[in-house]
């Protein structure tokens, strides 16, 4: 789905409704939220474009499986997903569909650790023997205070 347009989408949650789906997970678009929140938290774009996978490996990066396999994203194309999204969750919603919107789940880039000494990261194991360069993603307890 990721390289769907506004059209395939459309098409698609029309059937969504017609078949009586009335929930539905609305992921497109959240890179654009993820990278102006860790820009508040002063990483710089290089932390932040080595952590997102390119587009046909988002749902492995969106799971914290891995990070920066497949290319890198471009901040237009986040942006026009960002955009795509919107249209996605309104159109859901015109057709009664609760939409289901990803929340934090703790995954972050490497440079978050750097710039916050005394946070509490854990890194992932090696999920599908990737590479240490793809795997092993940072990921923020919890229970911290960041």
């Amino acid at each position: 789905m990721i390289w769907w347009d506004w059209n395939r989408w459309e098409q698609e949650i029309d059937w969504m409704a017609m078949n009586g789906i009335n929930l539905a997970l609305a992921f497109t678009g959240q890179e654009l939220i993820w990278y102006k929140l860790f820009k508040l938290y002063n990483l710089d774009d290089d932390d932040i474009y080595s952590f997102f996978s390119g587009p046909g490996f988002l749902a492995w990066n969106r799971m914290g499986n891995v990070k920066g396999f497949g290319g890198k994203l471009d901040f237009n194309w986040m942006n026009n997903q960002f955009e795509l999204g919107k249209k996605i969750i309104n159109r859901m919603r015109e057709l009664n569909i609760k939409t289901v919107l990803p929340a934090f789940a703790g995954h972050l880039p490497s440079g978050f650790k750097l710039k916050y000494p005394n946070s509490n990261v854990i890194l992932s194991p090696n999920w599908g023997s990737f590479d240490t360069q793809y795997c092993c993603v940072d990921f923020l307890d919890p229970s911290d205070e960041y």
